[in-house]
């Protein structure tokens, strides 16, 4: 098994993203990894990863992907992945060569 992704791990990422992309405008989520069918979700202010993740590009790429709808949330739009979620999409590949 690969990476072992945890709250800490979230947490030290969250914090250098939020800095780097958001301007550290997002307020602190709850960080939460449990075992999903999927690589993650953003709900309600909780940010999940799934527990199952083995890559660490892909723990990266999904936390940047929930903290684009937690972005979302914060600016009262839809979370969805229309236009909005597509320039940030272009944004987070510039800049961390992560596509999400």
């Amino acid at each position: 098994r690969g990476v072992m992704v945890g709250a800490s791990w979230m947490k030290v990422w969250w914090i250098a993203y939020n800095r780097k992309l958001f301007e550290g405008d997002l307020p602190t989520p709850v960080l939460l990894v449990k075992d999903l069918k999927h690589y993650g979700e953003y709900f309600e202010g909780a940010i999940t990863l799934s527990s199952n993740i083995s890559i660490l590009d892909v723990a990266k790429a999904t936390l940047l992907h929930e903290m684009v709808h937690q972005w979302q949330e914060a600016n009262d739009l839809p979370l969805d992945h229309g236009h909005k979620f597509a320039e940030w999409r272009a944004i987070i590949l510039a800049q961390t060569n992560l596509e999400i």
